[in-house]
């Protein structure tokens, strides 16, 4: 905030202090001091009402803070959980396929050393060939 914004509402509220005095001196001067003085608490009552109401709408909105801010902790602290739960399954899936292509590549070596190359071909063909492939995976392809 600025000094002359400052300056500016220090002034607003000088002159609210000032306007309010003088209406009380009006009233002093066209009535009684009982009467003034009856009406000055009347004020004083209005006034305790009003900021009792706005206490109690301060309270309500400091108790839904404090609502809205243990629920933003809680889904934190649930979204941090599930983080760590999909990284530890992007961790184990990737392990998951190393491993699997580690046993790929050795069993296309072992393959490729127990296939004569007629038969690799005759096997790649048929592999290739979708409509082959539909009879029994255990029958001999000889």
């Amino acid at each position: 905030m600025s000094a002359a914004s400052y300056q500016r509402g220090s002034q607003v509220v000088q002159r609210d202090i000032d306007n309010a005095l003088e209406v009380y001196r009006r009233n002093l001067d066209a009535g009684t001091a009982e009467g003034f003085v009856q009406r000055l608490r009347e004020e004083l009552k209005l006034t305790q009402n009003e900021v009792d109401r706005l206490s109690g709408c301060i309270a309500s909105n400091d108790a839904g803070h404090a609502l809205a801010m243990e629920q933003s902790a809680q889904e934190i602290r649930q979204l941090k959980t599930r983080l760590k739960f999909t990284l530890e399954m992007l961790q184990t899936a990737r392990v998951q396929l190393s491993n699997l292509a580690a046993k790929h590549q050795k069993l296309s070596a072992l393959f490729r050393f127990v296939c004569t190359p007629e038969r690799y071909q005759a096997l790649s063909s048929a592999y290739d060939d979708p409509g082959v492939l539909n009879h029994d995976p255990y029958q001999s392809i000889d």
